[in-house]
C-alpha cells in the first residue's frame, strides 16, 4: 500500500476504502471452450468473479516510488529522499516501510510519503552507551511496535522499541553457534529476518543455519549446520549456502532464499526442509520447480494465496514461483537506465530485499541505484499470445476484437491477483470458418478428497451446455471417477444429458456435472478427463483432480533439541513422520494443557521433575484414530553439582585474640573455586579455604563465606550459614555495692560488696569515695559519719584468670538515711452544706502521717479540742469563720509538725426559679393555642412543671402547652415551676396569661342561588372581605376557573359551588351558591300511547323548570280534552279515561313567566 510519491497517493486511499473488497482473493471463470468465425466481431469474454474485487492495474509494472538514485542520507519528500545502499526491506499494516540500509541506518517512509530517520542514536559517534548499526541487512515490526534489525557485521539482533530504546535483542559478538538466551546466544552474520504472527523471528545465520528467536529473546537452531550445500532433511540434517532472504507464510512455513545455492528452500514448523524451486545450478531459466534456475536469490516475500516473489539479484530481476512450483520472471531484466515500464523492459540493479505490500503490490529495496521500486502484483495476467485481431485486457480480464487468422483451439491460463491471493482458470478458444455446433464447459470447481476405500463425500462441478446441437449429449467418467446430474440421485460412470438442458438461453439453460473420486481410486493424487460427446460435435474433455489418501496411523514423540542450565527455556519439539499438513497440537505439563498449538513447546517454567506430554490431532486427513498422545518425557539439563558449604571454627580463642576459621565445603570445590569471607555482611576480600579473623571481632559478630564454582551455566555459589566466634570460657567478674541498714544522718554506714557469686580465693577489693581509694580490701566496707547523701561510694573487684586479670567495678552508690517524712496537711470539705446545718471537715495529711499522728483542730484560733482526722463543725459556723488544724508526727528522729492554711466554710448555692408564659405564635379562632414557659434560665435536668386553666390543674408536664381549642380569651392559664435541690423543692408560679387572638378570619357570602338555561353562563360574584389570597372553588366542573374569586359558571346540571377562602394569617372560611340549570324547551309533534313501553306519552323536555306553567290541548273542532298546571305527570293521550282516536290535536303552552304562550299541534298515532 506504501504509495511513496504524491501522484500515488491514491492507491493508499483506494486501498483503505476498498480493503473489504480486496480482503478476499478473486475466484474467476470463463465460458469455455470458445469458437469464434473468422472476420466476425467476438461478444466481450469477460471474467466471472465470485471472489473479492480485482484492482484495474497491469500486473508487472514497475516505477521507482523513493529516492533520487544518490548515495546520501536526505529525508524528506519520497521523491527527493537518498539512500545508502538501501538492503532490507519490510512494511507493516498501516503503510509505513522500513529499511535497513547496509551503509548504516534504519529509514522509514510513511504511507504519506515522507522519509525520515529510525534510531540515529545506533548510528557511528555519541552517545557510546548504545548499540551501534553495522551494515544492517534486515529489519522487520512486531506487534507491539518493536522493531527488530539483523545487525550484520556486528553479529546481533537489535530491537528499537516506539520510544526509541535501542537494545541488543540476542547475539553476543562471538564466533560460534551455541543456543540459549539472547546474552549467550552466538549469531554469525545475521542477513535476513522475518517475523509470524506468534512474533517469533527467523534469522538467517552465517553459519549457514536458520535461527528462531522466541518473543523472550531464547535462540535456538531450526535448521541447517555450518557445513555448506544443499541438503534436505530434518532440522540440523539439512544443509544451507549463504541462506539470505526469510519469509513466513499463514500457516507459519518458512522460505529461504538460499543465495550461494542457487535454490529456494521450505522449512515446516517442525523444522523439515526440502527445496522447492530452483536446480542448483547458475542460470536465469524459468520452469517449473527444480527445472528452473536462479543467479544469487537475495530477497523473499509470500502473499496469502502462497505466491512466492524472489529477488535474483546476479540477474536483476523479480521471480514469482506459483503455488503449483512454476518459476516467472515478472520484472527485470530489461537495458540499463530504463527505471519504469512493465514486465522485463524493466532495469534492476542488485535488488535486495523485497516485501508485500497491504495493496498486495511488491516494494524492492534497489541495492544498486539507492532507491525503492513498486512491482504492480494484481491484475490480471494471460500465459500465451491471443489469435491475431484478438486483445487481452490486463485491467479487467475482458478479451475482444475480431479474429482475422484462423487458430486451433487452444487452451489459455488467465490469473486474477489481489491483495488477498490469486485465482487462475483454463478456457479454450478456437477460430473457425464455419459456425458449428460445440459443447461449452466451465472448468471443474470444488475439491474432492477421500480415503482410500470409500467415494469421496464432497465434489468437483462444472457447468455443460451447447450451441446448435442435434442430440443428447453423453458425459463419460474418466478412470477413478463417477459422473451424477443429481447427487441425491447417485453416481455411475456414464450418464446421458438430455439436448433440452444442453442449449445455451434462450433456447436451453445449461446443466450442472458433478464428479467424485470412486471407492476403487487407488492412493494418491488421481487426475482424468470427464469426456463430453455429442453428435457431429468434437469431443470436449473437462480436467478433474482428486486426493485419495491413505489411512495412516498418526505418531508422535518429544524430542528435546538442545540441552540448557536449569531455569533456562526448554525448547521440546513434537516430532511425527506424518505429513505436517493439518496437524495441530496440545501440550500437557502434568496433565494440564498449557501453551499453543504449536509443534515447539518453549517454557522457563518447568523444571525435570515435570511430566510433559503432546497430543497430536489431524481431524482432516484419513487416520486409524483422529489424535494421539506421545509417551511422557521430562525436560533434561545440563548436569550441574551444586556447592556446598559450612563455616567452622577450629579452636577456642580468648576475647579479644584473633579467631580462625574454615570454610568446609564438603567435597564441593573445584580447581577455580573462590571463597568470600565476610563479618556482619562486610567483605573481607579474603579469597582463602582458612580464614583468620581480626582481634575486633566479638561473639555477637556473624561470620559467613561464600563459595563460588565455574561451571558451564555460569557460576553457582553457596553461602553458609552465618557462625559467630565462641571463646574460652570465662566468667566476667559482677560487683555492686549494697547498704543493709539504714542510718541516721550523720552516723557511720556500712556497705557491702555483692559479688553475685563471681568473687574466687584470689579476689582482691578496692572501695573509694568520690573516686578516691580508702585504701580497703574487704567485703565489707565502714564509711565515716562525715559521708553525706551526695557522696559516691564504688568498689572494684579483681579476679585473676587463664586469660588475664578480669576486673569489674560497680556503679556507683550514694548512703541511704532513716526516711524522715515532713508532715504536710491541709483541710478540706467534702460536701457542701445548706445554711444553719453542721459543716464536716476533712484534714489531707498527703500521706505524711503515721500510726501516732495527732490532730488539733481551732476555729478562729480558738481550740475545739477535737484529735481527729475528721471534724464536724457545730451549726453555728457561718462562711466567715476560719478553720485551721495542725498535725503531728512522732520518729525515730524526733517530732514533726505541720499546720494547714485556714479556710472557710463552702454552702450549697441556691437559685430561686423564675418562671413567666409567653405565646409564640398566633392562631386562628378555633385552633390550638401553644404557650411556653419562659424560665430565664432558672430551670434544673429534674425541674417540674404544672399547667392550669382557670385554676384547674391540666396534668401537663412540659415547658411547651398546647392548650385545646376550646380556650377562649377570658380563660386565664398559670405555670408553676418546681425545682429539686439538696436543700428542698424550690417554687415559682407565673401570672395568669390569656391567648391573643390577632388574626381576623376572611368572610365571604353570596346574594342567594342564580338561575340559568342549559347553555348558559352565570360569573359567581361572592362578596369578600379584605386581606384574602387563596381561593378554591368546588367542584371545579363547569367552572372557567377554580382558582378565582370570581369564575364564570357553565354547568350543564343544576350544581352547588363552594367557594373556600384563606387569609395571609392562614385562616379560612367557605361559603356555598347553588347554579340552577333548566333544561331548553322541547315539546314533541307526536307521539305513539299503544301500550308498547316507547314513546306512549307526550313528554315535554324542560317543562319541569316552570312549576306555574299551564298546559292545554284541543281537538279540531276547539273542544278542551287536557288541562294540567305545572305539567307534572305527562299527558298519555286519554281524556277523562278514555283513550282519544288517532288525529292531530292542537295544544297551548304558558309558560306564567310572562312570556307569550306556545302553541302548535300534536298528531296521536297507534
Amino acid at each position: 500500500m506504501c504509495a511513496f510519491l504524491k501522484p500515488a497517493i491514491a492507491v493508499i486511499t483506494l486501498w483503505l476504502i476498498a480493503f473489504s473488497a480486496f480482503g478476499q482473493a478473486p475466484d474467476i471463470t470463463y465460458t469455455t471452450p470458445n469458437v469464434y468465425i473468422i472476420g466476425a466481431a467476438i461478444t466481450p469474454l469477460s471474467p466471472a468473479n465470485t471472489g473479492g474485487a480485482v484492482p484495474a492495474t497491469i500486473y508487472g509494472e514497475t516505477k521507482v516510488i523513493a529516492g533520487t538514485g544518490q548515495f546520501g542520507n536526505v529525508n524528506g519528500d519520497a521523491a527527493t529522499a537518498q539512500f545508502k545502499l538501501p538492503y532490507g526491506i519490510s512494511m507493516d499494516a498501516d503503510g509505513n516501510t522500513y529499511i535497513a540500509e547496509s551503509g548504516g541506518g534504519i529509514r522509514m517512509i510513511s504511507a504519506s510519503g515522507q522519509v525520515s530517520s529510525i534510531a540515529t542514536d545506533a548510528l557511528p559517534g555519541p552517545p557510546f552507551n548504545v548499540p551501534k548499526l553495522n551494515n544492517p541487512r534486515g529489519v522487520v515490526k512486531d506487534k507491539s511496535g518493536n522493531l527488530f534489525v539483523a545487525n550484520y557485521s556486528n553479529h546481533n539482533i537489535l530491537k528499537i522499541t516506539p520510544s526509541g530504546i535501542i537494545t541488543v535483542f540476542a547475539g553476543i559478538n562471538q564466533a560460534g553457534t551455541a543456543d540459549g538466551p539472547g546474552d549467550v546466544a552466538n549469531i554469525i552474520n545475521p542477513n535476513g529476518i522475518a517475523i509470524d504472527k506468534d512474533d517469533n523471528l527467523y534469522v538467517s545465520d552465517g553459519n549457514n543455519a536458520i535461527r528462531k528467536i522466541s518473543p523472550s529473546g531464547y535462540v535456538y537452531t531450526l535448521a541447517g549446520q555450518p557445513a555448506a550445500g544443499t541438503a534436505d532433511g530434518l532440522g540440523r540434517a539439512a544443509k544451507f549456502n549463504k541462506p539470505a532472504g526469510l519469509a513466513v507464510d499463514k500457516d507459519g512455513n518458512i522460505y529461504v532464499a538460499d543465495q550461494a545455492g542457487f535454490v529456494i528452500r521450505k522449512i515446516t514448523p517442525n523444522g523439515q526442509v526440502t527445496t522447492i524451486a530452483g536446480s542448483g545450478s547458475f542460470g536465469t531459466g524459468d520452469g517449473n520447480g527444480t527445472a528452473a534456475n536462479f543467479q544469487f536469490p537475495v530477497g523473499i516475500t509470500v502473499d496469502p494465496s502462497g505466491n512466492l516473489y524472489v529477488t535474483d539479484g546476479g540477474v536483476g530481476t523479480v521471480r514469482r514461483i506459483s503455488p503449483d512450483g512454476e518459476v516467472k520472471t515478472i520484472a527485470g531484466g530489461g537495458p540499463v537506465g530504463v527505471e519504469s515500464g512493465v514486465g522485463t523492459n524493466v532495469h534492476f540493479s542488485s535488488p535486495s530485499g523485497i516485501t508485500i505490500g497491504p495493496d498486495g503490490n511488491l516494494y524492492v529495496a534497489e541495492y544498486g541505484t539507492n532507491s525503492i521500486k513498486r512491482v504492480i502484483a494484481t491484475g490480471y495476467t494471460i500465459d500465451k499470445g491471443l489469435p491475431a485481431g484478438l486483445v487481452f485486457d490486463p485491467k479487467t480480464g475482458i478479451i475482444t476484437g475480431t479474429p482475422t487468422v484462423l487458430w486451433p483451439a487452444t487452451n489459455y491460463t488467465v490469473t486474477a491477483y489481489n491483495a488477498a491471493g490469486s485465482s487462475k482458470f483454463i478456457l479454450s478458444i478456437e477460430v473457425d470458418d464455419v459456425t458449428k455446433p460445440i459443447i461449452n464447459s466451465s472448468s471443474a470447481s470444488g475439491t474432492i478428497t477421500a480415503c482410500v476405500g470409500t467415494a469421496s463425500a464432497n465434489y468437483q462441478t462444472f457447468m455443460v451446455a451447447g450451441i446448435n446441437l442435434t442430440s443428447d449429449a453423453v458425459v463419460i467418467a474418466p478412470p477413478n471417477f463417477e459422473v451424477s446430474l443429481m447427487p441425491a440421485g447417485g453416481y455411475s460412470s456414464t450418464v446421458t444429458i438430455p439436448l433440452a438442458d444442453l442449449e445455451l438461453p434462450p433456447d436451453g439453460d445449461g446443466i450442472a456435472v458433478y464428479v467424485r473420486s470412486a471407492a476403487t481410486a487407488p492412493a494418491g493424487n488421481i487426475t482424468g478427463n470427464v469426456l463430453l460427446k455429442s453428435t457431429g460435435v468434437a469431443d470436449v474433455q473437462v480436467p478433474v483432480s482428486g486426493v485419495v489418501n491413505e489411512i495412516m496411523t498418526l505418531e508422535v514423540s518429544i524430542n528435546q533439541q538442545i540441552l540448557g542450565c536449569p531455569g533456562e527455556q526448554v525448547i521440546l519439539v513434537a516430532l511425527t513422520p506424518n505429513p505436517a499438513n493439518n496437524l495441530n497440537y496440545q501440550w500437557y505439563v502434568n496433565g494440564i494443557p498449557t501453551g499453543p498449538n504449536s509443534v515447539n513447546f518453549i517454557s522457563s517454567e518447568v523444571t525435570s521433575t515435570d511430566v510433559i506430554t503432546v497430543m497430536m490431532t489431524n481431524t482432516v486427513d484419513c487416520t486409524t484414530s483422529p489424535s494421539v498422545t506421545s509417551a511422557p518425557a521430562s525436560p533434561m539439563y545440563i548436569p550441574l553439582v551444586n556447592p556446598v558449604v559450612t563455616a567452622e571454627q577450629s579452636d577456642l580463642a580468648c576475647p579479644g585474640q584473633p579467631v580462625t576459621f574454615v570454610a568446609n565445603t564438603h567435597g564441593t570445590e573445584n580447581a577455580n573455586s573462590v571463597y568470600r569471607w565476610e563479618i556482619n555482611g562486610i567483605d573481607q576480600n579474603y579469597n582463602n579455604k582458612t580464614f583468620q579473623a581480626p582481634t575486633t571481632i566479638t561473639a555477637t559478630d556473624k561470620v559467613t563465606v561464600t563459595l563460588i564454582n565455574t561451571s558451564d551455566c555460569g557460576p553457582l555459589s553457596a553461602i553458609s550459614v552465618p557462625l559467630s566466634p565462641v571463646y574460652v570460657t570465662v566468667v566476667p567478674p559482677v560487683v555492686t555495692v549494697e547498704q543493709p541498714d539504714l542510718a541516721c544522718p550523720e552516723q557511720p554506714i556500712i556497705f557491702v560488696a555483692n559479688t553475685h557469686g563471681t568473687e574466687n580465693a584470689n579476689s582482691v577489693y578496692r572501695w573509694e569515695i568520690n573516686g578516691i581509694d580508702q585504701n580497703y580490701n574487704n567485703k565489707t566496707f565502714q564509711a565515716p559519719a562525715i559521708i553525706t547523701a551526695t557522696d559516691k561510694v564504688t568498689v572494684t573487684l579483681i579476679n585473676t584468670s587463664d586469660c588475664g586479670p578480669l576486673r569489674a567495678i560497680s556503679d556507683p552508690v550514694s548512703p541511704q538515711f532513716v526516711p524522715l517524712t515532713p508532715p504536710m496537711v491541709t483541710i478540706e470539705q467534702p460536701n457542701l452544706a445548706c445554711p444553719g446545718q453542721q459543716v464536716a471537715f476533712v484534714a489531707n495529711t498527703h500521706d505524711t502521717e503515721n500510726a501516732n499522728s495527732v490532730y488539733r483542730w481551732e476555729i478562729n484560733g480558738i481550740d475545739q479540742h477535737y484529735d481527729n482526722k475528721t471534724f464536724q463543725a457545730p451549726a453555728t459556723i457561718t462562711a466567715v469563720d476560719k478553720v485551721t488544724v495542725t498535725l503531728s508526727n512522732i520518729s525515730d528522729c524526733g517530732p514533726l509538725r505541720a499546720s494547714s492554711d485556714p479556710v472557710s466554710p463552702q454552702f450549697v448555692p441556691l437559685t430561686p426559679p423564675m418562671v413567666t408564659i409567653e405565646q409564640p405564635d398566633l392562631t386562628c379562632p378555633g385552633q390550638q393555642v401553644t404557650f411556653m414557659a419562659n424560665t430565664h434560665g432558672t430551670e434544673t435536668i429534674n425541674s417540674v412543671y404544672r399547667w392550669e386553666i382557670n385554676g384547674i390543674d391540666q396534668h401537663y408536664n412540659n415547658k411547651i402547652f398546647p392548650a385545646p381549642a376550646t380556650i377562649t380569651a377570658s380563660d386565664k392559664v398559670t405555670v408553676t415551676l418546681t425545682n429539686t435541690s439538696d436543700c428542698g423543692p424550690l417554687r415559682a408560679i407565673s401570672d395568669p396569661a390569656a391567648p391573643i387572638q390577632t388574626k381576623a378570619p376572611p368572610t365571604v357570602e353570596f346574594n342567594g342561588d342564580v338561575t340559568i338555561k342549559k347553555g348558559e353562563s352565570v360569573t359567581l360574584s361572592p362578596t369578600l372581605s379584605n386581606g384574602i389570597i387563596d381561593y378554591s372553588w368546588s367542584p371545579s366542573v363547569g367552572l372557567s376557573n377554580a382558582s378565582v374569586s370570581a369564575p364564570i359558571a357553565s354547568p350543564t346540571v343544576t350544581t352547588a359551588y363552594t367557594l373556600t377562602v384563606a387569609s395571609a394569617g392562614g385562616c379560612q372560611s367557605s361559603a356555598t351558591i347553588k347554579v340552577n340549570v333548566l333544561e331548553q324547551m322541547l315539546i314533541p309533534n307526536t307521539f305513539t300511547p299503544n301500550g308498547d313501553g316507547v314513546n306512549d306519552t307526550w313528554s315535554i323536555t324542560g317543562l319541569a323548570a316552570y312549576p306555574n306553567c299551564t298546559v292545554n290541548v284541543f281537538n279540531r273542532y276547539g273542544a278542551g280534552i287536557f288541562r294540567s298546571v305545572g305539567y307534572s305527570k305527562d299527558w298519555n293521550g286519554s281524556f277523562n279515561g278514555y283513550v282519544l282516536p288517532s288525529g292531530t290535536y292542537y295544544y297551548v303552552v304558558d309558560l306564567k313567566d310572562g312570556s307569550k304562550p306556545l302553541s302548535g299541534y300534536v298528531v296521536l298515532l297507534k
